[in-house]
């Protein structure tokens, strides 16, 4: 990875997700990137948390984040994952 270190508003995970705070933690980096003058923070998961070498991740937004989202009654906000190989 071309980053030294990670930010506020910028962080690596390899497989961590937790359904009850996941939420709290995007809005976290949201909140992090506005106060530091960035339009984005970002969650990068597959790159190990102290050498930032791509490690891959177990992590599947579409099977653990969204069908939590479709289980739950009114209205949710939106989330959007982009994900990437190893060769892109």
């Amino acid at each position: 990875m071309e980053r030294e270190s990670e930010e506020e508003w910028f962080e690596f995970k390899e497989n961590w997700y937790s359904s009850k705070d996941i939420g709290d933690y995007i809005s976290s980096l949201s909140n992090a990137a506005a106060m530091s003058g960035k339009e984005y923070g970002y969650l990068i998961w597959g790159v190990n948390n102290d050498t930032h070498e791509l490690t891959g991740t177990t992590f599947n937004p579409h099977r653990d984040v969204n069908n939590e989202q479709s289980k739950k009654e009114g209205n949710q906000p939106e989330s959007r994952f982009r994900s990437f190989s190893k060769g892109c």
